[in-house]
């Protein structure tokens, strides 16, 4: 069920700023966890029964739900979307928390439900409900603010609210952040063909998917098959397998994401692309192991603007997510405008790549005060396996003088002293493998520049700001290449010792002479020697260099 709301938007914005500053600063967390815990005491209700989520409300409405956080979450979908007129998000849990944030700062609330009745079905034939209310109470800032609301909320019914128990037919839904589902035909009784949406403001760009089923019979096998994709193979040809979220497993076991799937293929299909290529399509066939479920299915492991709101940390300069407005909206790679921010970084426009724009600022203002040592722009590949880099080599006459006047010629900050300059960009990729050789490739990184890429983030900081240490760091969407992981699918625990991994480099890479590895490791023939003995072909040759 999907609910929005009409009030007053003043005092609305003040209450969503209120709510949004507490929930960035962790206020309250404890109280949420201890009531989003709390089942339901109401059984399920039966599909299509308007009058069963009727009587629901108004009990929750008897529980001051809007002031208190305590509602019945069984007449509401996990990914169900919340919007008022200030505010849109997508999530139930994160819902509740918004709620229980704002209790302390109630006094003596009083909420009364004035009315509620079915307004019958929308023009897409889901059932509506409305109810008018009013909320009085002061919160509790210096000033002392009465509130007093005269609003109204309409309540919209999945689409599945009027399936009978006999039909199998799965319901899908993506209308939730990041979700990218466009349409949905089903072409056989448990087989479905689902054509993506591509990245908002462009004809391309679909390989994300993000989506849920409900509805499903626990054993039974379905085939989906995503018949508008456009590279032309994938890593799911390589073993790579989707990823499930069940909302049963979570509530059961704590089980959050895992892969799954069986017969999974990709390959060209038969619709056309223009005017001499076709799309590509994946299928895979799926089991889904309880009935009355939800269940999400996606590309990769979803982090959505909502994630990084509820994350946001300070560690050195680090930026999350340069793309917050094609996230929000299940974009693979580009902005809301349809731009690949990852190709405007020589002139940024302010108005059409802002963040692009600022971030760039920020780097130039940083490198006013200090020494910058490191630019890490962190991205996913469809095609290889692996973590690993792309840096930049340095061209003796072309990056022998500034690419932009006065600022340092390319690749000659960050880098350490003694280094032969003809390997500098490859000694910090060279202690990423040393610190973690079953996650870091140093055989995949590649060094050399192409044209193509002169817009890119690592280039550019490169040429323009002169960074040797200028990376795009590449983590497969499957899995390892090498070491003890090597064809196994990567989860969030590996991606997050391979942050690890890359902050302790960093501090090696730094130290002073006396305790960097770095210094160590082109310093010292014995250490040397041990490390090429250990390397593989391509770093065995990279080695002798530092020597």
């Amino acid at each position: 069920m999907h609910q929005s709301g009409g009030e007053n938007v003043l005092v609305s914005g003040l209450v969503s700023a209120m709510t949004e500053s507490l929930r960035v600063l962790g206020v309250g967390k404890q109280q949420y966890q201890q009531i989003a815990v709390q089942p339901s005491p109401n059984p399920p209700l039966a599909a299509g029964d308007v009058q069963g989520v009727i009587e629901r409300i108004q009990q929750d409405y008897q529980q001051a739900y809007f002031v208190t956080g305590v509602i019945d979450d069984h007449i509401y979908d996990q990914g169900c979307t919340f919007v008022d007129p200030t505010v849109q998000f997508s999530g139930l849990d994160l819902w509740k928390r918004n709620l229980q944030l704002l209790v302390p700062f109630f006094i003596k609330p009083r909420i009364e439900l004035m009315s509620i009745s079915s307004l019958g079905p929308n023009s897409q034939g889901a059932e509506q409900i409305q109810a008018e209310w009013t909320l009085d109470t002061v919160i509790s800032l210096p000033w002392r603010p009465r509130v007093s609301i005269l609003g109204s909320t309409i309540y919209t019914l999945n689409s599945d609210a009027n399936k009978g128990p006999d039909d199998p037919t799965l319901v899908f839904e993506s209308r939730f952040e990041c979700g990218n589902l466009r349409r949905v035909v089903q072409v056989y009784r448990f087989e479905y063909d689902l054509v993506l949406q591509p990245d908002i403001n462009t004809r391309g760009h679909t390989q994300w998917y993000y989506f849920s089923v409900r509805n499903m019979r626990p054993g039974q096998a379905y085939i989906f098959n995503i018949i508008n994709l456009q590279k032309p193979d994938s890593l799911y040809n390589m073993g790579m397998l989707p990823l499930l979220h069940s909302a049963q497993q979570m509530r059961r076991k704590g089980i959050g994401w895992v892969r799954a799937g069986s017969d999974v293929y990709y390959g060209p299909n038969s619709i056309k692309r223009g005017k001499q290529q076709t799309y590509f399509t994946l299928t895979f066939t799926m089991e889904f192991p309880h009935e009355d479920d939800t269940v999400h299915l996606a590309h990769c492991y979803p982090y959505s603007y909502s994630d990084l709101q509820n994350h946001l940390y300070v560690l050195l300069k680090v930026v999350p997510m340069l793309n917050p407005d094609g996230v929000v909206v299940g974009n693979y790679r580009c902005s809301l405008a349809g731009l690949d921010l990852n190709r405007v970084w020589q002139e940024p426009d302010a108005r059409l790549q802002p963040v692009i724009c600022a971030f760039k600022g920020m780097i130039k203002a940083f490198m006013q005060e200090r020494e910058v040592v490191l630019f890490v722009d962190m991205h996913g590949h469809s095609r290889k396996y692996g973590v690993f880099c792309y840096g930049c080599e340095k061209k003796a006459i072309r990056d022998s003088v500034p690419h932009v006047t006065g600022w340092p010629v390319p690749g000659s900050v960050g880098g350490l002293p003694g280094v032969p300059a003809k390997s500098l960009e490859r000694l910090f990729p060279l202690m990423l493998y040393i610190n973690t050789p079953d996650l870091f490739s140093f055989k995949s990184c590649n060094f050399k520049v192409q044209k193509s890429k002169a817009g890119t983030g690592r280039v550019v900081g490169f040429r323009e700001l002169g960074l040797v240490n200028a990376y795009t760091i590449e983590a497969s969407f499957c899995g390892a290449s090498v070491g003890k992981y090597a064809k196994q699918h990567f989860n969030t625990g590996h991606l997050e010792d391979m942050g690890a991994a890359l902050v302790r480099t960093l501090v090696d890479y730094w130290a002073p002479a006396e305790l960097s590895s770095a210094a160590e490791l082109y310093g010292n023939p014995e250490v040397l020697r041990a490390a090429r003995a250990k390397a593989d072909a391509s770093l065995a040759a990279a080695l002798p260099e530092l020597g």
